[in-house]
């Protein structure tokens, strides 16, 4: 698959961005329209960064994970702390380190939210300085044509909207 640059130099594989933004790049590729969807990345500008839309501080919001193993999800969930999210995706802080490819299923709780079975995949797993990981996660949702959901999608924007109100209560 191809590769799209955007102003600032980001480049970034096609194959790594929602379907919906995939797909607004092939109609303007063939001259049909204008595209509806920002592509425009946020944040920093050194190649570092790869996400479509600004993430949100999310220190109220309660997460517990599952991950895919061989055969079957694990029975258990586990809390892990929410460090940031929107729509597209969440970034969490755990004790335990998972291979990037490995899928996720995450419920989230928080004051007037609640959203159980968001299924993830992990982008990137980094150790912190005091011993936990921080994991990148995309939401499998927008990333895979097959597994679109009007329902979480419509969720998780609330949960971003929440969170960006939140953060701009804090700031004031």
């Amino acid at each position: 698959m191809s590769t799209q640059r955007d102003s600032s130099g980001i480049t970034m594989h096609l194959a790594d961005m929602p379907f919906a933004l995939r797909r607004e790049h092939r109609r303007r590729k063939q001259g049909r329209s204008e595209p509806s969807l920002t592509t425009s990345w946020a944040g920093q500008s050194d190649g570092s960064e790869q996400r479509i839309q600004p993430r949100f501080a999310a220190p109220g919001l309660s997460v517990r994970v599952r991950a895919r193993r061989l055969l079957h999800w694990e029975r258990q969930s586990r809390p892990v702390e929410c460090l940031d999210i929107n729509r597209y995706g969440v970034a969490i802080l755990t004790e335990e380190a998972l291979r990037e490819g490995t899928y996720l299923r995450m419920d989230f709780r928080g004051e007037y939210i609640t959203q159980s079975n968001v299924n993830g995949r992990v982008r990137s797993c980094v150790q912190e300085e005091d011993g936990h990981y921080r994991l990148g996660i995309q939401f499998t949702y927008c990333s895979m044509r097959g597994h679109y959901s009007r329902a979480i999608d419509n969720a998780l924007s609330q949960i971003e909207a929440f969170c960006r109100r939140q953060m701009a209560r804090y700031r004031r």
